[in-house]
């Protein structure tokens, strides 16, 4: 067929592009009439759509490659005609999950074997449930089931046929899409932690101010929809009550999240987005206990942790460096008694309870670090002498340090593939003792610890997470 131009015309582009038999018909063809469409033709002196004219030095960055993804993607999509945009969503993220060689059943048993066990803010039946009821899910769920995708993926532990989408190109294309369903829906449960599980990775990556960032929209919108006054009580029936627990954890996930981020960030004045509730509050609990409320589990000993570790990071606050010293004294004897119940109740256990174990050691290491750097520039002393301070401090680190050492060897003997029920904080903590053991002991006294056993395990973190 021949345009008023006298070219020869190809094919409509919306047919091109969504695989249809176009009829040709000028100026509208037959299926752009009936859909609705602006129909435009390419005609045989136009670029072709997949060809690129002109190298471009660009072209392989991980932001040009996640555009490139989630455009193709959506083509595919809008090929098959979705008849929701909740289909849309969610057809793309699963192709966007099989660019990584992987189908949902294998991310979601990755994520619930290993993730999981230290980030307890989904509950596994409620979530299993909407992944079977609904063909087409909310869009918050299909950015949950790709933040899973994100968490759980390694080079190494993908299929040998899959697909060429790296990790950072997977990253961007995720945050693309949680930010269009952000600013698309309306808050719900699961798109929030969705922001939990990317600002997770975000932070076991190494993307301390993203982490940041993203944990601050996960407390807004928690906010928003009242996730901070959520709170699981007997008498409720068994739905409302899975519900109400599955609210409360995911908004403990929040606080515990902003204040582990906060940890490595080393500016103790930035504002948080959350305040932590009072000491008696209700602690959160794991979703797989049999009655909550009795036994918390590991999820608690890591509010416990998070609770105390705001604490400590208000005292830096204290204007008074004696009254400072003096509560920082207090909460180091806190961790002590409560790191003492958790080490007993873990009993070398992986998952919550090694999450707790990790965030009240890396309080210690804050603590009597503030402690050091501030005694040994004070003239004068209320408490206890400069020497007192200082030699209490320095024995409670290496202490520490020592703990860090066996949590090192014993996590050594973990293959590769049970990295991820270890949690990523670990990394943070196992570089404080190093930094410890290089800044306090010369070569000749470095003797007495096993740093090669921490750096091996260190070795490991930083393969799994990169950066």
């Amino acid at each position: 067929m021949v345009g008023e131009n006298g070219r020869q015309v190809l094919v409509c582009i919306n047919c091109k592009l969504r695989k249809k038999k176009c009829d040709k018909v000028q100026p509208q063809c037959g299926y752009c009439t009936r859909k609705k469409l602006a129909c435009r033709y390419q005609s045989s002196t136009d670029a072709p759509l997949n060809v690129v004219q002109r190298p471009d030095p660009t072209a392989s960055s991980p932001l040009i490659q996640s555009s490139l993804l989630l455009s193709s993607t959506l083509s595919e999509v809008l090929a098959s005609e979705p008849k929701t945009t909740d289909s849309m969503v969610y057809l793309q993220v699963l192709r966007i999950i099989r660019a990584t060689g992987q189908y949902v059943d294998d991310v979601t048993a990755r994520y619930f074997r290993g993730i999981h066990s230290f980030v307890l803010v989904i509950s596994r039946p409620r979530f299993y449930d909407q992944l079977i009821k609904s063909e087409a899910p909310p869009p918050g769920f299909s950015i949950l089931l790709l933040s899973m995708c994100l968490i759980t993926d390694h080079v190494d532990l993908r299929p040998r046929d899959a697909g060429t989408i790296d990790q950072e190109t997977l990253y961007l294309a995720t945050k693309t899409l949680f930010a269009h369903v952000q600013a698309s829906s309306s808050p719900s449960l699961h798109l929030i932690q969705a922001g939990i599980i990317v600002a997770s990775y975000e932070y076991s990556s190494e993307r301390l101010q993203e982490a940041f960032a993203t944990v601050a929209v996960c407390a807004r919108l928690g906010y928003a929809i009242g996730l901070n006054k959520a709170k699981p009580a007997r008498g409720m029936d068994q739905s409302s009550y899975q519900q109400a627990e599955e609210e409360a954890n995911t908004w403990w996930g929040i606080l515990i999240t902003e204040r582990t981020v906060l940890c490595e960030l080393s500016d103790f004045t930035i504002p948080l987005s959350t305040s932590m509730p009072s000491a008696d509050a209700q602690l959160p609990s794991d979703p797989s206990t049999t009655d909550p409320l009795d036994d918390a589990g590991g999820f608690a000993c890591v509010a416990q942790g998070a609770l105390l570790l705001d604490q400590v990071i208000s005292a830096f606050q204290i204007a008074d460096a004696d009254a400072r010293l003096n509560r920082l004294n207090g909460l180091h004897h806190a961790l002590r008694t409560v790191l003492g119940t958790v080490l007993e109740q873990s009993n070398h256990a992986m998952g919550a309870y090694c999450t707790a174990n990790s965030l009240l050691i890396r309080t210690m290491y804050l603590l009597h670090w503030h402690i050091l750097h501030h005694a040994s520039r004070m003239t004068t002393f209320k408490y206890k002498s400069q020497e007192e301070w200082c030699r209490s401090s320095s024995a409670a680190l290496d202490t520490a340090t020592k703990m860090v050492e066996d949590i090192a060897v014993s996590q050594n003997i973990y293959s590769f593939h049970m990295m991820d029920g270890l949690p990523s904080s670990c990394r943070y903590l196992l570089r404080a003792a190093i930094e410890h053991i290089d800044r306090e002991y010369a070569d000749a006294d470095a003797g007495i610890w096993n740093r090669g056993q921490i750096q091996t395990s260190l070795h490991k973190f930083d393969y799994r997470w990169g950066r």
